[in-house]
C-alpha cells in the first residue's frame, strides 16, 4: 500500500465505487513524480452485447467521477487529464490507459457528511417503500441537465410495466449465449463463493436464492415451461413491485466522451440520492437487451430515439428501502492499486 497515509485513505474510500456486475474494473499505478494513471482491465468489463464496450466508458467515468468526489470529502483536490482509448481497443485483452490524476492534498476542509454517503451509497433490489420527492426528482433532473443528459421520470402505469421489461429482458438473455456465459462468471451463487472471490453478483445483494440463481442459468430453458416460467417470474419480482419512482436518462451516444459523461452523471445523482437516505438500482439489462430497449422507448413515447441527440443510456428505480446487503470488494493492493 502506499506510504502515504492521505492516498491511503482515499484509496479506501474510493474502493466503495460502483461497477456493473460488481466487476471491479479500474486500477491505478502511481508513479515517481506521484501522478496516478488510471487503467481499465478489458477482462473485468463487460462485452457480451454490441454496445457493450461502449458502455464501458460510462463505467470509467462513473470511477473517475467517484474518484473525484473521495478527494473532495477528504479535503483534497484532483486535477485530471482524460486520455480515453478508442472503444475499438475494449475488445482486445489487458489494460488501457483512461487518465493521469494529479491529488492535491489539504487544499480545503474535509466533508465528514459526504464520506458517510459515499461509504453508505449502495445498490438495493429489496423492496422499496416509497419513491422520490417531487423535489428530489427536480434535482436529480437538474444534475442531468448540467451534465447535457435529460432526465425523466415515468408515471406509476408505466413503472410497473418497466418492472416487467427488466424481468423480460433478464429471462430473455438467459438465451443469448454470450451474455449468460458473461452473467455466469459474474455470478456468486454461494456465500463462500461471494467471499472467497470477493466480486460479481453475489446471490443475498440480489435478494434472490443461490441455488435458483445457479438453476436458472444452468438450465435456462426452465424459463419457457409453460408451468415453470410464471413461478419463477413471481420470485423474481416479489421485491420490484413496489412503491419505488423509476427515471431513465437520454443522452447523445455516439462516442467515448459522450459515454463518460454520463458515467459522471450517474454517481452525481447517485450521490445525491444516498445523501437523502435514498437507494438506487440499476436496470441495466432493459438498456442492452435490444427487444426490452426499444419496448421502453416505445412506452415512454420515445418514437424518434437515435444515438446522436437522445438514446436512453439509463435506467433505474429509486426511492426508500431497508438496507440491502453489502457487496465483497477486493483490497484495494489487490486490484485497484499498484505502486510502480
Amino acid at each position: 500500500m502506499s506510504e502515504n497515509p492521505q492516498l491511503t485513505q482515499l484509496l479506501d474510500l474510493a474502493n466503495n465505487y460502483p461497477s456493473p456486475h460488481n466487476g471491479q474494473p479500474m486500477q491505478l499505478r502511481s508513479r515517481e513524480d506521484g501522478v496516478l494513471e488510471a487503467y481499465f482491465a478489458t477482462e473485468r468489463g463487460l462485452t457480451a452485447t454490441p454496445i457493450s464496450y461502449l458502455f464501458s466508458f460510462v463505467s470509467i467515468g462513473v470511477f473517475i467521477r467517484h474518484f473525484e468526489r473521495c478527494a473532495e470529502a477528504l479535503g483534497h483536490t484532483l486535477a485530471v487529464q482524460l486520455q480515453l482509448p478508442k472503444q475499438e481497443q475494449m475488445a482486445g485483452p489487458g489494460v488501457l490507459k483512461c487518465a493521469e490524476i494529479t491529488v492535491q492534498y489539504a487544499t480545503h476542509e474535509p466533508d465528514t457528511k459526504l464520506q458517510q454517503v459515499i461509504i453508505k451509497r449502495q445498490t438495493s433490489r429489496k423492496k422499496y417503500t416509497a419513491g422520490l420527492t417531487a423535489d428530489e426528482e427536480e434535482q436529480v433532473k437538474s444534475i442531468a441537465n448540467d451534465h447535457d443528459i435529460a432526465a425523466e421520470f415515468v408515471n406509476t402505469k408505466q413503472a410497473r410495466q418497466v418492472i416487467w421489461l427488466n424481468q423480460r429482458a433478464v429471462f430473455d438473455d438467459m438465451f443469448d449465449p454470450k451474455v449468460r456465459a458473461e452473467l455466469d462468471h459474474w455470478l456468486r451463487y454461494s456465500a463462500q463463493e461471494k467471499h472467497m472471490k470477493k466480486d460479481g453478483l453475489a446471490y443475498d445483494c440480489m435478494e434472490l436464492s443461490g441455488a435458483a440463481m445457479r438453476f436458472s442459468v444452468r438450465h435456462y430453458k426452465v424459463l419457457h415451461w409453460p408451468v415453470v416460467a410464471p413461478l419463477l417470474q413471481r420470485y423474481y419480482l416479489r421485491t420490484m413491485q413496489d412503491d419505488s419512482s423509476v427515471g431513465y436518462f437520454t443522452s447523445a451516444f455516439q462516442t467515448e466522451e459522450e459515454a463518460y459523461r454520463i458515467g459522471e452523471c450517474i454517481i452525481d445523482v447517485w450521490l445525491m440520492l444516498t445523501g437523502h437516505g435514498q437507494y438506487l438500482h440499476p436496470f441495466g439489462t432493459v438498456v442492452s437487451n435490444d427487444r426490452a430497449h426499444h419496448d421502453f422507448a416505445q412506452l415512454v413515447g420515445l418514437h424518434n430515439e437515435n444515438r446522436d441527440k437522445n438514446y436512453v443510456v439509463f435506467i433505474f428505480r429509486a426511492g426508500a428501502s431497508a438496507k440491502p446487503v453489502e457487496s465483497d470488494r477486493l483490497p484495494v493492493t489487490e486490484h485497484l492499486y499498484n505502486q510502480a
